[in-house]
């Protein structure tokens, strides 16, 4: 079966990573963020992802020098023995049970540059909130937002500051891997700390 196109991958934290003092305790922020980073691209390669430094960097944005990238690659193959070297290609063992696999039916289109789903609009997160379904929407690679919190966000900030907005969580969960309860009270807060400090420095003004 062609993994051409996975949308995304199962980390399965509490029985892969969260107790694994190997990425808990032994890694530094930079491994973290690389490994999981890895998961993500080998779905998109079909787990040939490859092993040079630059094409890391460049692939995944990376702020750190060529070096850098190479040494923390290099912690992680010695650390986890999943992850393997084979003819200038990184792979992970096991690779299908790490990812899902879903066919051209039922994978969506790239949306517009505010980050409308890259995948099926329709993709369903569940959350339980007093017995009731939400559905909420993937903005960009992890952002989960309903049609009506991104309005009200919209609403108050104005579409180029969501879109700051959503770019920083998307970022800041993909390099620490880290889970919010709500993402749309995680950029609200975010925001509404700026308003203060833009409001006063109005006030200012002659």
């Amino acid at each position: 079966m062609p993994y051409k196109n996975i949308i995304f991958v199962k980390l399965l934290w509490k029985e892969l990573l969260l107790e694994d003092n190997r990425f808990t305790e032994l890694c530094n922020d930079g491994q973290k963020g690389l490994y999981l980073m890895l998961l993500l691209l080998a779905g998109a390669t079909n787990n040939n992802i490859p092993e040079s430094e630059n094409y890391l960097k460049r692939t995944l944005n990376l702020v750190e020098k060529p070096e850098i990238v190479a040494q923390n690659r290099d912690f992680l193959l010695s650390t986890f023995p999943k992850l393997i070297r084979s003819n200038g290609y990184l792979k992970f063992k096991k690779f299908k049970g790490l990812h899902n696999y879903l066919g051209k039916s039922k994978v969506g289109t790239i949306g517009n540059d505010l980050g409308r789903p890259r995948i099926d609009k329709n993709r369903i997160e569940e959350n339980r909130i007093d017995k009731i379904k939400v559905k909420k929407d993937i903005y960009l690679d992890f952002v989960l937002l309903t049609k009506e919190e991104l309005e009200k966000l919209v609403k108050r900030f104005g579409e180029p500051q969501i879109k700051d907005g959503i770019g920083r969580l998307n970022n800041y969960i993909g390099s620490t891997g880290k889970k919010y309860k709500s993402h749309y009270f995680t950029i609200l807060n975010w925001l509404a700390k700026d308003e203060p400090v833009k409001k006063k420095d109005e006030g200012w003004k002659l």
